[in-house]
């Protein structure tokens, strides 16, 4: 018998289940519910780390094209992307958020994913700043500035701390050898007050765990 996957967004319980009546409990009477069947596991999971900022459908084409050209004179190849991660437990449940802005401050697209059980913090930092840089990328950002509360992630691809540990060095070099698909690259650190859009994404991928008390 065929096997399918619904994947719900936004409901009681958001994550990926394999029956309708399951997802049904979750989506039934809850205002906002955003769910949808897939054939595959794969798909359902990226439906579920994926958000992004469209335009209603319900706009005349014109009004439409109006939107798309002054998104795309705002944002004009140069963005910002907030980036977080965090593990549970450290090392732990794991999961990482990012949220793209254009120069005007307006979030463009957001993500998250859940990255594993056993993970250490520091490691899903990085893997938040790589999300980000993703992000950025499919966005066609040339441009870039990551703002990241790792003091460690934002020192260490600065440049100013060294990297000693083999898993945050492997890490590293994957970091530093995405910042060459940029233009120009630049890396801040904020406070954890100023990431709490990233922070939010973040726990949201390490929410994905509680699907169905399934492994992922």
């Amino acid at each position: 018998m065929k096997v399918f996957f619904y994947a719900v967004r936004a409901g009681r319980r958001p994550g990926i289940y394999k029956s309708w009546d399951e997802c049904l409990e979750q989506i039934h009477k809850f205002q906002g519910a955003d769910y949808k069947k897939f054939p595959d596991f794969d798909s359902a999971k990226k439906f579920l780390s994926y958000e992004s900022k469209e335009i209603p459908k319900t706009l005349q084409s014109s009004e439409t094209e109006d939107i798309e050209k002054e998104k795309k004179e705002i944002f004009d190849n140069a963005g910002i992307v907030y980036t977080d991660g965090g593990s549970r437990g450290n090392p732990g449940i794991a999961g990482c958020g990012a949220a793209l802005y254009n120069l005007k401050h307006i979030e463009v697209a957001s993500s998250y994913k859940f990255l594993g059980r056993k993970l250490t913090n520091n490691i899903a930092e990085y893997e938040g700043v790589l999300l980000g840089m993703e992000l950025a990328t499919e966005h066609n950002v040339k441009k870039l500035e990551v703002r990241s509360d790792s003091k460690l992630a934002v020192s260490q691809i600065q440049g100013k701390w060294a990297v000693r540990h083999p898993d945050i060095m492997e890490i590293w070099n994957k970091t530093m050898s995405k910042t060459k698909n940029f233009e120009s690259f630049s890396i801040k650190h904020i406070d954890r007050e100023m990431n709490s859009r990233a922070d939010e994404l973040a726990n949201k991928g390490m929410d994905l765990i509680i699907v169905e008390n399934n492994e992922i």
